[in-house]
């Protein structure tokens, strides 16, 4: 009864050393993983600057003239694989008046 497939056991070990052999052939041709590049940079850039007439009045008796400065931080994340090119860019421009 070694080779009948009604008592079920001596089927069973031929057939799940089938069952690994061909899932090693299928794993052994199966494409390979590549690794993906992902890159985080960041800036900071500073401007100084000066307005002549802030609440733009057309009235030269009530312009108000002053300093100011706009920072802008930017972040990006970028992502590069062989077949894509992922990015997610921010920026915050931030500008105040003083003086």
């Amino acid at each position: 009864m070694t080779g009948e497939s009604g008592s079920g056991r001596p089927m069973a070990k031929p057939l799940a050393a089938l069952a690994v052999l061909a899932a090693c052939a299928v794993v052994a041709h199966a494409p390979r993983a590549t690794a993906q590049e992902w890159t985080l940079s960041s800036d900071l850039s500073q401007r100084g600057l000066y307005d002549d007439n802030v609440l733009l009045t057309p009235n030269k008796k009530n312009q108000i003239s002053t300093f100011g400065s706009l920072t802008t931080p930017h972040v990006a994340l970028q992502r590069d694989s062989p077949t894509s090119l992922m990015k997610l860019d921010g920026r915050f421009p931030y500008q105040a008046y003083f003086g």
